[in-house]
């Protein structure tokens, strides 16, 4: 879940402007990263018709969307998957919001296979580089990797970052068996948290107090607490059969969402029992999650199926499906009106 996000639920929240299935604002609008059909898609949440497309290098994968809105980031990974990328990616697109186009292209050469990005407090966009082993900082004015940070893998593929910027979180697939905790500010590997068995994906709690890593070895989640690092519990995926990708929690941190991109099912769990579960088959390859700010929706991204699933919350069911691209993995609302709001970290999953 997004800090984005959680800010537009909050500010529409105390304007009462929960209007199902509705755009909260007349400027509210969605990006999504096309990474089968190399673009980025804006469309609009009223109408869910692509309104602008911006071609894109092979083959884009996630977004992060900087603190004034104004700014969003795409790296190119390169045109495999992970554990089969042999022409890994070394650019960043940097995406003007209120233009809707490509304000410049940042080479990070020698770092390699940028996958992951998202913006820190300090403005910074912290971006993880698989091949290179390193979370690359980069000034995104300047246009240059300003700092690295040793990650202890080369399969450092998603991430998550504390509220106050100073801590990410990093899981890595099949290449480690544990997470990296690394700090921002003194930029080295400050702990190994292991797991003993391979990861799928990683989720940070909106009180940064839970950490949620999905692992490799079956439709299975491990909790641990985010503060002091203690293994909490493991918890089975009831009606899975296969290990799940992407975790989200609501934007309240009341809810948990899990899409399994090999099934295709979407599962939804109370945060403070997350053994009573529910689940949904939806499009085919659901990956990466964005919530409406009305708190009562999320859209889910269909990456085999080229379509966008409109979930509803409570109840759990799905409202809409469109075509949407060639195969989203990756989505987030914004507010076209709020390009000035100051807001926290942003962090985002996609598909391996």
């Amino acid at each position: 879940m997004t800090h984005l996000s959680r800010l537009l639920f909050a500010v529409c929240c105390c304007l009462g402007l929960g209007l199902a299935g509705t755009g909260v604002a007349a400027d509210l609008e969605v990006i999504a990263v096309d990474k089968i059909g190399h673009s980025i898609l804006f469309i609009d949440p009223r109408t869910r018709k692509v309104t602008h497309r911006i071609a894109a290098p092979a083959r884009p994968h996630v977004v992060a969307i900087s603190a004034d809105v104004r700014t969003a980031v795409v790296p190119i990974y390169g045109d495999g998957i992970y554990g089969n990328n042999p022409n890994p990616g070394h650019h960043l697109l940097v995406i003007d919001l209120p233009s809707r186009s490509i304000r410049r292209t940042i080479d990070i050469a020698p770092l390699k296979a940028p996958h992951q990005a998202l913006f820190g407090p300090d403005g910074r966009c912290y971006v993880t580089c698989e091949a290179s082993g390193v979370v690359a900082v980069v000034d995104i004015d300047r246009g240059m990797v300003v700092g690295k940070i040793p990650n202890g893998s080369t399969g450092c593929h998603r991430m998550v970052m504390t509220r106050d910027g100073k801590t990410l979180f990093t899981e890595n697939e099949n290449a480690a068996t544990f997470v990296s905790v690394l700090d921002t500010e003194t930029r080295v590997l400050k702990r190994r948290m292991e797991l003993n068995v391979s990861m799928q994906g990683i989720e940070l709690s909106p009180s940064d107090s839970t950490l949620i890593v999905l692992t490799g070895d079956g439709p299975r989640m491990k909790v641990f607490d985010a503060k002091d690092f203690h293994h909490i519990s493991n918890v089975r995926l009831n009606n899975h059969k296969l290990p799940a990708q992407i975790s989200r929690f609501t934007p309240d941190g009341t809810r948990l969402l899990v899409s399994s991109f090999s099934e295709p099912l979407l599962t939804i769990m109370p945060a403070d029992d997350l053994n009573r579960q529910q689940t949904l088959a939806i499009g085919e390859g659901p990956m990466d999650m964005a919530f409406h700010p009305n708190g009562e929706t999320v859209w889910v991204a269909n990456h085999n199926a080229g379509t966008i699933s409109v979930v509803s919350i409570n109840p759990f069911q799905e409202l809409h499906r469109f075509s949407a691209g060639k195969g989203v993995e990756t989505l987030e609302f914004y507010d076209r009106e709020a390009f000035s709001t100051a807001l926290g970290p942003h962090h985002s999953g996609e598909l391996p």
